[in-house]
């Protein structure tokens, strides 16, 4: 017959603790508590700064100056085109007084319509 002995159960080593369910769902909705509250702080500010850009940054239009161009006559002097210039010139230079920001079509990659200044409007007297 073999003999038996009555030995207490081992005790897991001291590196090896396990976490329980409790411990890991509480530490799993803190970090979820300080990443919301986190992103909520970054968002707000990032916000906040884009809204002020945007109320200190100026109205923009954009003027196609090759589409205006192409709406001179095309019999017209060297003087007469200079002085054509010189008239879309200033309309720019009053739309730049008026708070604008022009830009040339050229150096617009994309923009909604709504942005682009009429080309009549450089025709109109």
């Amino acid at each position: 017959m073999t003999e038996q002995t009555n030995q207490p159960a081992q005790e897991p080593a001291s590196g090896s603790a396990s976490i329980g369910f409790g411990t890991m769902l509480a530490i799993a909705l803190m970090g979820a508590i300080l990443g919301l509250g986190g992103s909520y702080y970054l968002f707000t500010t990032l916000e906040a700064r884009l809204n002020r850009l945007q109320q200190e940054s100026p109205p923009v239009v954009v003027v196609d100056i090759p589409a205006i161009v192409a709406r001179f006559p095309q019999d017209i002097s060297t003087e007469e085109t200079d002085a054509l210039m010189r008239r879309t010139k200033a309309t720019i230079d009053r739309l730049k007084q008026a708070g604008y920001m022009v830009l040339d079509a050229d150096s617009v990659l994309a923009g909604p319509e709504g942005l682009y200044v009429p080309t009549d409007m450089f025709f109109e007297e």
